[in-house]
């Protein structure tokens, strides 16, 4: 009986690969396609290169250019001679100095801890 059931499922897979193996020999290379068109739309300006760019600060701090406020007919805020401090006298090497405040208040209150009467 278990001889039955086995020639008889190898019989059944037999011809469940038969048209499988039958057509991957018929297989016939088709021709190249085009290549697709490139995107229409270009990149949002945050993803271009060094990011946006908005009254000289960046996202990207390297992509900062301060060299502009070494002249100081063009600075119109006394912060502005820390963005060109000129370390020769052609100006063509100065560094540039920034600073950031980050204000933070932790407040935790709890009216259900209590303590303990004892």
């Amino acid at each position: 009986m278990k001889f039955v059931w086995l020639v008889g499922s190898a019989a059944i897979l037999a011809a469940g690969l038969a048209p499988s193996i039958a057509s991957a020999q018929a297989v016939t290379p088709k021709a190249a396609a085009e290549p697709a068109s490139p995107a229409s739309t270009a990149y949002p300006t945050s993803a271009a290169g060094d990011g946006n760019t908005v009254n000289g600060y960046n996202q990207s701090r390297w992509a900062e250019d301060w060299s502009k406020l070494c002249d100081p007919a063009k600075r119109d805020d006394f912060i502005d001679a820390l963005k060109c401090v000129k370390l020769t006298e052609d100006g063509k090497s100065y560094v540039t100095f920034s600073g950031e405040l980050r204000t933070r208040v932790n407040l935790t209150t709890n009216p259900n801890l209590r303590e303990v009467q004892q």
